[in-house]
């Protein structure tokens, strides 16, 4: 039985390690880090040895992707803020003491670490839900009306009775702009008024185009019509697209086959396939909307009156709670937590002194997880 073993299993097992373990060294990268502890008494040494590899652990850390859960600001022996705190993403798979020494009253440690780069690769998005009750909405649709049979058409009035039927969240204010164009195509914008004319405060706009073509797929068998509904929508905030989806569906109108002999479409289907058609633009614009249930925002920083601001505020989800860090790769984070919301914007104090508005200004920020 050993002979067997050591004749065939063991290779067998030696092949299979060998196949596996580049697999899991491709996803892993080795790194090396300096750790330091100052020797303040004479208590045993081995303390100062773990408090150096914490350092140089430490360093991996703060060279790795972060999250931001809670954390405390100190400044000058005083604690400015105790909140939040760093929280590293990155995973250390195992490390090894590499060189140590004792000098000048200095532990000093070498470490050669394995860094799972899967982990280290993640990233947990922050975002909020958008507080409005309304969103400006326009819809355009083009088509050809030479293309189709004279039933086949879905008029502006049409669609603009079929968005009432529905109830979105939020509200759709459909825009007032009323353009055409003076080519074939006919190009339609939807508009419903039913208060006086106020000034536009919305920041956030949904746009929808439709665009209906015609598709021939004719053979020696069959001959048919197909019109296809391509729908394209895009949720603006500030004139800046933010989230696009685009979908196409066919529909055959006319369809007929053995040279006549059968007709499988025909006009007597058109009220159907108007009907799908007004479900699937309804499940379009809900699936556009449901972007602002987890929006992901990205402030950035402006002064105002000697005083920083974010371009986010009450509507877009910012609270009177939240904490923001400077984007920036520096060890040395800047924080800011939030003092008072406006609808689109949110005034901010620097927690940390060790830069001025001047220095942040114009840059972005991001949400501190957890605040």
């Amino acid at each position: 039985m050993r002979i067997l073993l050591e004749t065939y299993f063991t290779p067998v097992i030696t092949a299979i390690i060998i196949m596996v373990l580049p697999l899991q060294l491709f996803a892993a990268e080795t790194v090396t880090s300096i750790g330091q502890a100052y020797i303040t008494s004479s208590i045993n040494k081995d303390i100062y040895r773990s408090r150096a590899i914490e350092n140089a652990l430490q360093k991996i850390v703060l060279a790795s992707s972060q999250k931001l859960n809670s954390f405390s600001v100190v400044e000058n022996g005083r604690v400015l803020l105790d909140q939040i705190q760093t929280q590293s993403a990155v995973k250390i798979l195992q490390y090894e003491v590499i060189e140590e020494s004792i000098k000048d009253k200095m532990y000093q440690v070498t470490l050669q670490a394995i860094l799972d780069n899967d982990a280290n690769d993640q990233k947990i998005a922050t975002c909020r839900k958008v507080n409005i009750d309304s969103i400006d909405f326009s819809l355009a649709t083009t088509s050809n009306s030479s293309q189709f049979p004279a039933w086949a058409n879905i008029s502006k009035d049409w669609i603009n009775r079929e968005l009432t039927k529905y109830s979105f969240a939020p509200n759709i204010k459909i825009s007032q702009n009323n353009y055409s164009s003076k080519s074939d195509n006919n190009l339609y914008t939807l508009f419903k008024q039913k208060e006086p004319l106020t000034e536009n405060i919305n920041i956030y706009k949904m746009k929808v185009k439709i665009i209906f073509d015609r598709e021939n797929e004719n053979n020696p068998l069959e001959k048919t019509i197909v019109l296809k509904a391509k729908i394209k929508t895009s949720l603006d905030r500030k004139n800046k697209t933010i989230s696009e989806t685009e979908f196409t569906q066919p529909y055959r109108i006319h369809q007929r086959v053995f040279n006549k002999l059968f007709q499988t479409a025909d006009r007597g289907d058109w009220g159907k396939i108007k009907q799908h058609f007004s479900n699937l633009l309804q499940d379009q614009i809900q699936k556009q909307m449901s972007e602002l249930d987890c929006l992901k925002i990205e402030p950035k920083i402006f002064a105002k009156a000697g005083k920083p601001f974010i371009d986010y505020g009450r509507l877009d989800g910012i609270e009177e709670t939240d904490m923001l860090v400077i984007n920036s790769p520096d060890t040395k984070k800047t924080y800011l937590k939030v003092v008072q919301t406006k609808d689109y914007e949110a005034q901010v104090e620097i927690v940390s002194k060790q830069q001025s508005i001047s220095d942040i200004n114009g840059k972005s920020v991001e949400l501190v997880a957890g605040s």
